[in-house]
């Protein structure tokens, strides 16, 4: 069985991430760091990406790695230490754009290009993390644990979000699935979820999707209604 048969805690959710991440790096490098309110939103675009990147960890902390250590004693070890060290990384990035939001404007496109540059090695480092998770890590779990236990560490980490949490997440997770991906997991949600949860993502896909995209998603849940969104 090869592991797009198996259940997979990393695939949607890393393809968030990497919007995340990619977004935050476009908007830094077109930033002219003299002028506040483009500064500023730099600092909101980082600091959604700084809470999404916790709370993945955190949800990773909480409930992936310790059901593969109670099997294996140490499985985790290599996961916890990437995670301290993305965590210094990340504390050091927010340390760089405070210092550029606290300097003159003499120095500002300086010291920048130097927290561009940091983002942008940043990013190199937790697109290999990502890898490493969903390689080796995913071939851990996938040997320790059964189908049904991965399963249900997905659906707790679901139940443990908060509601800005989870309306992150689909942000950025919805437009980043392929139409396959999209109308599978909506389906599912439809099957399993109270109908308030899906009109709650449906909503999300009415801004974040294109025209085209929220209409092959409706059609997909609601095939009856034959609704247009052209």
């Amino acid at each position: 069985m090869n592991t797009l048969e198996r259940p997979d805690t990393f695939r949607k959710v890393h393809k968030a991430l990497r919007k995340t991440l990619f977004d935050t790096t476009y908007l830094a490098g077109r930033t002219d760091f003299t002028i506040d309110h483009e500064l500023e939103a730099l600092k909101t675009q980082l600091n959604e990406l700084v809470h999404f990147l916790h709370m993945h960890a955190h949800k990773e902390e909480a409930y992936s790695l310790p059901l593969i250590e109670a099997k294996c004693p140490g499985a985790s070890a290599h996961d916890h230490a990437e995670h301290e060290k993305i965590d210094q990384l990340i504390a050091d990035l927010e340390n760089r754009l405070s210092v550029v939001q606290a300097s003159s404007l003499s120095v500002r496109h300086g010291l920048g290009y130097d927290f561009y540059l940091a983002l942008n090695r940043f990013v190199s480092v937790y697109l290999m993390h990502m890898d490493e998770e969903e390689t080796d890590t995913t071939a851990q779990t996938y040997a320790l644990c059964t189908d049904e236990e991965i399963q249900g560490i997905t659906r707790q980490i679901i139940a443990s979000m908060s509601p800005a949490d989870a309306a992150l997440s689909y942000r950025y997770m919805i437009p980043s699935l392929h139409p396959g991906e999209r109308t599978a997991f909506f389906r599912e949600v439809q099957a399993s979820a109270p109908p308030f949860v899906l009109e709650n993502l449906l909503n999300v896909a009415r801004t974040t999707l294109s025209a085209s995209e929220l209409q092959q998603v409706v059609a997909a849940v609601y095939p009856e209604k034959h609704v247009s969104f052209q």
